[in-house]
């Protein structure tokens, strides 16, 4: 069941007792990116996992391309274990090669002008794309599809 909107009226926002931040520190509530706050784009959120255990948690999947490409990831792809996304109907976090992505839908995107929102099952990302339209693709497609918009801001 997708959850119902609770940070002031934003679909990607959640309340706090149902998200889970990952990673630590003082600021562990914020994207370390562009420092947003993950409880209210929490359904938009991703982590990446580090073979030591560590986390680093993103808003976007915009936020995590943009490391990749010019931030703190950029040099540190083999330290990586494992890329979560949040599940929208469940609030978990899957393996992002494991989502099923409804990109461009009509719901807010987070970082980009596209939105790009992920599931673990296939029917879960059927229904929302049934209610908010936008096109059902998996991971790789859906970070190209983010990643041409970096250069652009």
């Amino acid at each position: 069941m997708i959850s119902v909107d609770a940070h002031e009226g934003m679909f990607q926002s959640v309340e706090e007792n149902k998200a889970t931040i990952l990673q630590e520190g003082k600021n562990k509530s914020d994207c370390p990116a562009c420092g947003m706050n993950l409880f209210q784009y929490y359904k938009t959120t991703h982590a990446v996992k580090f073979k030591d255990g560590t986390h680093r948690q993103y808003c976007s999947i915009f936020c995590i391309i943009d490391e990749t490409k010019n931030g703190f990831l950029k040099d540190k792809k083999h330290l990586i274990d494992t890329i979560l996304v949040v599940d929208v109907a469940t609030l978990k976090y899957i393996d992002v090669k494991k989502a099923f992505y409804v990109v461009d839908s009509k719901k807010p995107p987070t970082m980009s002008v596209i939105s790009t929102y992920a599931f673990g099952s296939k029917k879960d990302a059927q229904k929302f794309q049934k209610q908010n339209g936008g096109k059902i693709t998996n991971y790789d497609t859906a970070y190209k599809l983010t990643a041409k918009y970096i250069s652009e801001y």
